[in-house]
């Protein structure tokens, strides 16, 4: 049996290199809405019948835009009545309301229409209705509570250890997982070994946005977000993921197509563009002097989304020993604290790592 595994639609009329559109739904947030209908048309087109959907639907919390709540209920509701395509959903963090245990979510009406899942608890998939579960999903949603979250994942790997065809959904941080162009190592709540991905076909994890297989395992991976948001995710490409559980780690990434790329260019003036291939995608030059910028913006096509900033040139002493401006974030917080604070290190990474999951 086949599935798709998706998070982290982030659904939001972004601001940056948006046009304006009709109904209250901007360019951004049409791109968004295509992208999520490309995963559910791959679903109808291959004949698989279930989506995973591992949390944070709409982007921002307590507050979702009318216009955008009915667009993705509607897109999930033709595919649910007109294909067959069913997605199983858990919250994550941008989807609650607040911290408890069980708090109020953004998506809770959309259980006509899809198998929303707001506790943990384990259900069972089937690929024909009148017959036999095919699939053990085991869902954990997000909640801040680390201890109920981590005594629930130890009590679902006891369970599926006697429940062939298990599949553990969830949208939590895990240490290891990357994020950012340059790929930057989080250090969060969750060891990967507390997962316990030998007791399940495959661990299908929301939250962080960038699609990944997590080291030292082959079939547990974060989904990513389907598409890039900003600059922070220039170079990776962007889709959702295909697993089947007739197999053990056949996991396929399928990147969506013709969704827009945020590209840094350093300008120079004996480099060659291709200026008439400059639409579609969202550009940030850097410039060096006011003749640059003038040049850039008189060979500019029309149409094209770009911004230019001035290039940065750092010249600096280093007053701290071990931290330079080419290191990771993690690096120099950790370097800058082990001479200065030790003992506040653990905590300076923990709020890092929330600054850069959060964005």
């Amino acid at each position: 049996m086949k599935l798709i595994g998706t998070s982290d639609w982030h659904l939001h009329n972004f601001k940056d290199y948006a046009n304006v559109g009709s109904g209250g739904i901007n360019s951004r947030a049409q791109w968004i809405l295509y992208a999520i209908r490309q995963i559910l048309h791959y679903a109808h087109v291959y004949g698989i019948k279930h989506v995973l959907f591992a949390g944070d639907m709409f982007h921002q919390r307590g507050k979702v835009e009318v216009s955008l709540y009915n667009a993705v209920y509607d897109t999930i509701e033709d595919f649910f009545y007109n294909y067959g395509v069913t997605v199983i959903m858990i919250p994550g963090n941008h989807d609650n309301i607040d911290n408890s245990d069980k708090p109020e979510f953004s998506f809770r009406k959309f259980s006509e229409i899809a198998w929303v899942v707001d506790d943990f608890d384990v259900i069972g998939v089937k690929s024909d209705l009148a017959g036999k579960v095919d699939v053990n999903v085991f869902c954990a949603p997000f909640v801040k509570n680390v201890k109920k979250t981590k005594d629930k994942l130890e009590e679902f790997a006891n369970r599926a250890k006697n429940m062939p065809n298990s599949i553990l959904m969830s949208h939590i941080g895990v240490t290891g997982g990357v994020t950012g162009k340059e790929h930057y190592a989080l250090k969060d709540m969750y060891a990967i070994r507390e997962l316990k991905p030998e007791c399940y076909k495959y661990v299908v994890l929301g939250h962080y946005h960038t699609p990944q297989v997590l080291p030292g395992t082959r079939n547990a991976f974060y989904c990513g977000m389907p598409l890039q948001r900003d600059f922070n995710d220039e170079g990776s490409a962007r889709g959702f993921f295909v697993m089947d559980t007739d197999k053990r780690c056949d996991i396929q990434f399928v990147e969506i197509p013709m969704t827009p790329k945020f590209i840094s260019v350093e300008y120079n003036e004996k480099a060659k563009y291709d200026w008439n291939d400059m639409t579609g995608n969202f550009y940030k030059f850097s410039y060096k002097g006011h003749k640059e910028l003038e040049k850039i913006a008189s060979l500019m096509p029309e149409g094209a989304l770009y911004k230019t900033v001035p290039r940065k040139e750092y010249k600096s002493t280093q007053r701290v020993n071990n931290v330079s401006v080419d290191m990771n974030f993690n690096t120099i917080v950790a370097n800058w604290a082990k001479e200065f604070r030790p003992e506040a290190e653990d905590v300076g990474i923990d709020i890092l790592n929330e600054v850069m999951t959060e964005r």
